[in-house]
């Protein structure tokens, strides 16, 4: 079946539709480093109110390990954030 004015099949793709460029493949590959971080820290806190309560802890310091979690990626990413500005403005200026 064809696409009207297009001639070519409905469901693929005409190839000005999917550019392969450098900007599209750097933005894959910062969406699967940014998803491949996370992931862990999302399984992370499903299991640490259980992980917390095997050790004996109480509901206060289960909220407290999820308190310094919590400071610890916010800390993170501001710091990773800032270094990839610096990297960014660096490589611009070249």
């Amino acid at each position: 079946m064809e696409v009207e004015g297009q001639g070519a099949k409905r469901g693929t793709r005409m190839s000005s539709d999917a550019p392969n460029t450098l900007e599209s493949r750097t933005l894959k590959t910062l969406w699967r480093a940014v998803f491949w971080v996370s992931f862990p820290f999302g399984i992370l806190s499903c299991v640490l109110p259980i992980y917390g309560k095997e050790l004996g802890a109480t509901a206060l310091e289960v909220g407290g390990l999820f308190s310094a979690m919590s400071f610890y990626l916010n800390t993170a990413v501001l710091l990773a954030g800032a270094l990839l500005v610096g990297v960014v403005l660096r490589e611009s200026r070249r």
